[in-house]
């Protein structure tokens, strides 16, 4: 298996565990395994192996009692040197891993993860194969003819050899005799049911009229056991439909209304209950807000005028050091020009510009330099 994608390597590490029914859960192994720490992942890498070779198949188990391996008891050094030889002279891996890069606990994770999930298929394939060995040597053929004394099964077992005599020499039940065609489907016909017709008259006759009930309350009906007075019936006859003057016709005008009926209902003369009123409270002095505001204020403007004097202090006292930085540093030339030297004159006159110059004898190099 190649490396390069460990969670696929940790997933199939995981589904081989579930295979071999590892009793702990799987998916927390293969994350120990993949992502857990020094101390987690060498503990459930040793508990893996223990349990692949030793407590999972009991064919596995005997094939490493027989290879001269004592793996109990021993260190993890010891312990990985054993399965690493039991993997190479019995199951033809070669893991590839030292037992000391095994044990690494932050080394060599996807190495580690291809090694586990090749050494469980490898041991799943081995339990497999001794198990069918054992199902196969375990079975008792018994012929055909004889019968086993006492109860008698209720299917015999024969050998392959007499099952391949046998059908041989007997047609299936089952072979027909058109020569192993196959065999024509059924067809199955579904009839239809018989269609149910409707005579309908040839004239359309329209249906009979429903009979006229009487009214159950008429006026001219006199009730049976009942004494009543004349109703008059004008009483009982419907309104006009309204009209535009329909409502003037038949209400009368409303009396105007005078301010002076507006004004007493409103404002009664007489009150029985004296109005309630609203307890005076008596004023309170203003905080004196503006005289703190102007006091802060002054005091703010002083602080300021100090910071603005420190300041114009310190920048004064740079520039100053500026100037005398300037008077010191010498114009240089440029890097890339060469120095000129001056051609001194044969004879020349040497003038000086100072005034009152004394001259001494042997003459100081001062009195040689250019003026």
């Amino acid at each position: 298996m190649a490396t390069g994608d460990a969670g696929n390597n940790a997933a199939k590490v995981r589904r081989q565990l579930q295979a071999i029914q590892y009793p702990y859960d799987a998916t927390t192994a293969a994350q120990m395994l993949y992502k857990g720490s020094p101390a987690s992942h060498l503990q459930e890498l040793l508990r893996v192996l223990h349990y692949t070779l030793l407590d999972y198949s009991r064919f596995v188990a005997e094939q490493v009692q027989a290879a001269d391996l004592d793996l109990y008891g021993r260190t993890d050094a010891k312990f990985v040197d054993g399965v690493f030889r039991f993997s190479r002279e019995h199951l033809g891996y070669f893991p590839s891993l030292t037992s000391t890069q095994f044990l690494s606990p932050t080394q060599f994770r996807e190495r580690k993860l291809i090694i586990i999930a090749d050494l469980l298929g490898l041991v799943a394939k081995r339990h497999a194969e001794a198990q069918r060995a054992q199902r196969i040597k375990q079975t008792v053929w018994v012929p055909s003819h004889q019968k086993p004394a006492g109860r008698t099964p209720a299917r015999q077992v024969q050998s392959p050899v007499e099952m391949t005599d046998h059908r041989k020499s007997t047609v299936p039940a089952w072979q027909s005799v058109n020569l192993g065609q196959t065999k024509p489907s059924r067809v199955v016909r579904h009839t239809p049911p018989a269609p149910t017709y409707r005579v309908t008259p040839l004239l359309a006759t329209s249906p009979p009229d429903p009979p006229v009930e009487s009214s159950i309350f008429d006026w001219d009906t006199p009730i049976e056991g009942a004494s009543y007075k004349q109703v008059d019936t004008t009483v009982l006859k419907a309104l006009p439909p309204p009209t535009p003057h329909w409502v003037e016709s038949h209400f009368p005008e409303t009396q105007p209304c005078d301010e002076d009926d507006i004004a007493d209902d409103v404002y009664p003369r007489q009150l029985h209950v004296q109005p309630s009123t609203d307890p005076v409270r008596p004023p309170r002095p203003a905080p004196d807000v503006h005289d703190a505001l102007a006091v802060l204020q002054a005091t703010l403007c002083s602080k300021l005028d100090d910071i603005l004097s420190l300041v114009s202090d310190k920048f004064a006292k740079l520039e100053d050091r500026l100037t005398v930085l300037e008077a010191k540093v010498e114009p240089r030339g440029s890097p890339n020009q060469e120095e000129q030297t001056p051609v001194k004159e044969p004879n020349a006159l040497r003038t000086t510009s100072a005034v009152g110059a004394v001259y001494r004898w042997p003459p100081e190099p001062s009195a040689f330099r250019k003026v």
